[in-house]
């Protein structure tokens, strides 16, 4: 190819490739993707509304405070007619019957009872629900049950130590006086009746163990019929029994 021909084809070639040649191919423009950025959005924590404090309707109303008298004396005041036993119950001695409202001074306690002193009397105790007390309790010495009593033992055959039988009038009859003894044979009675022909003549306390019994017939010869038994709150014991005949006889000028 000479040189004139090669030129011309240079030419041409960078003819083409010229920007705006009718003939030049379409160059393919490509159009970037659109970029998407991920934005994380934290979701808001959840608020918490508290919950109001209840509120108490209810109104306590505190009971009052008993007052006490510790200025005064310490009294228990009987409610109603109230039994002082040696201990507790009536499986004990009564010491007392206290009339409504008296009072008796308090010197201690147990449980449900109140042990008191009546005047010149020994201490007893009364239930707590039959009294009312007074004064200062707080210090009162607490007191032990003491133990329960049983039936006394029965006492000896009485014996007739001397008499006498004095005739006074054919109309009245005789005046017959007895002294009659027996032995105590228990240590825990409150005292012994005396009974003659099954009709008790007396009381007598405890230890004593000696009677005088003055009483009147119309006529002589009788047979008598003494016991003795020894009693307290438990009950009483057996009587034995002693019979003789009076020996009372009217004169012979009556």
């Amino acid at each position: 190819m000479s040189k004139i021909s090669s030129f011309l084809l240079i030419c041409l070639l960078l003819t083409a490739c010229a920007p705006g040649f009718p003939f030049a191919p379409a160059t393919a423009t490509s159009t970037p993707a659109p970029t998407f950025t991920e934005t994380a959005t934290a979701s808001p924590a959840p608020t918490r509304t508290p919950r109001p404090s209840p509120t108490a309707t209810a109104t306590l109303t505190p009971l009052p405070i008993p007052t006490q008298d510790f200025t005064g004396p310490t009294l228990a005041t009987a409610n109603e007619a109230t039994s002082c036993y040696s201990g507790p119950g009536n499986a004990y001695s009564l010491i007392v019957q206290l009339s409504t409202g008296e009072s008796v001074p308090l010197i201690g306690k147990s449980f449900a009872y109140w042990i008191v002193q009546p005047d010149g009397m020994a201490q007893c105790w009364v239930d707590a629900a039959l009294v009312t007390v007074s004064g200062a309790t707080y210090s009162l010495p607490d007191f032990a049950i003491p133990p329960s009593i049983s039936v006394p033992a029965a006492p000896g055959i009485p014996k007739r130590e001397r008499g006498r039988c004095s005739f006074i009038d054919a109309k009245i009859g005789f005046d017959v006086e007895y002294i009659l003894s027996w032995a105590d044979n228990s240590t825990n009675e409150d005292g012994f009746y005396v009974y003659r022909d099954a009709n008790k003549i007396a009381e007598v306390p405890a230890n004593v163990t000696q009677l005088v019994d003055s009483f009147i017939i119309h006529s002589g010869g009788y047979l008598f019929q003494y016991y003795v038994v020894a009693y307290n709150s438990a009950g009483r014991s057996q009587g034995q029994s002693l019979w003789f005949h009076t020996p009372c006889f009217r004169p012979p000028w009556v």
